[in-house]
């Protein structure tokens, strides 16, 4: 594939089929020995990842309002996802650390928007069994192949540490064993994949599948109600954060950072749910 094409890739399929010849051959005019410069590449990049927030619903009111909601939810889920592998690394910094109300807090909010997760794929249940039964396995083979795998190297790579770790003592277990600290992100970076493969995997069902208006709106509900847990975790982080800042490592600011971040994309996805027209 030469390099025009893959620019071309950055574009939504539809607009590809639409516009794709044009675009190609205005490229060909435009570069002259065929090879695009970074600065050239880049604004193509971007133009298209325009075009594809369009497309999907995530900005501008091009598309109808339920495809807006249904973009909106499948946002949070993103953002979700990126919350838990944000909460798993706070959880293994607070595990020696004084045990405080917020943290009792964030506990039980996480179970509250777990259960809300858990309802929304319940929902869609029954609409994912006939589009699976449709043909639709087809389309979504390729995801699912992938995150069996990257869960199964995350496994393995699981239950070696586990199986380490058991011969090393809490002092080296906690960062006193540079190869074991190094063998502990390796595995938990495999955890990370897979899980945003099987998050890939719901959100291909979830651009595909058919849903009543009825059922989009269980979504959208349950996806403002995720968003407002992942607000009220975070609050509770930074609480906890200020109490102990003298206990608890500098850098965990930085997953404090990655949690305000998700809020952000969480909140995108909740103004598209509140599309209604």
């Amino acid at each position: 594939m030469n390099r025009p094409e893959r620019l071309l890739a950055w574009y939504p399929r539809a607009w590809r089929d639409r516009y794709g010849e044009e675009f190609l051959a205005l490229i060909q005019d435009t570069v002259a020995d065929g090879r695009p410069r970074v600065g050239f590449v880049v604004r193509i990049a971007w133009a298209g990842l325009r075009e594809r927030a369009h497309a999907s619903g995530l900005r501008g009111d091009e598309v109808a309002g339920p495809q807006r909601r249904r973009t909106g939810a499948l946002l949070v889920l993103w953002a979700w996802a990126g919350f838990v592998v944000a909460g798993s690394v706070l959880a293994k910094r607070a595990e020696h650390l004084p045990n405080t109300g917020a943290l009792g807090v964030i506990t039980g909010v996480a179970v509250v928007a777990s259960v809300l997760v858990g309802l929304g794929a319940l929902v869609a249940l029954g609409s994912t069994g006939r589009f699976l039964r449709g043909g639709g396995w087809v389309e979504i083979a390729g995801h699912v192949r992938h995150a069996v795998i990257a869960s199964a190297v995350a496994l393995v790579a699981g239950a070696w540490l586990v199986a380490w770790a058991r011969s090393l003592s809490p002092a080296q277990r906690n960062g006193g064993s540079l190869p074991y600290g190094v063998a502990f992100v390796v595995c938990a970076l495999a955890v990370t994949v897979a899980l945003a493969l099987w998050t890939g995997v719901g959100f291909a069902i979830g651009r595909r599948v058919q849903l009543t208006s009825r059922q989009l709106a269980i979504e959208s509900s349950l996806a403002v109600g995720v968003a407002a847990c992942m607000a009220i975790m975070t609050v509770a982080t930074i609480v906890w954060w200020a109490a102990l800042s003298s206990t608890v490592p500098v850098s965990t600011g930085a997953v404090v950072l990655g949690m305000v971040v998700v809020d952000v994309i969480a909140g995108c996805g909740v103004s598209r749910t509140r599309s209604t027209t």
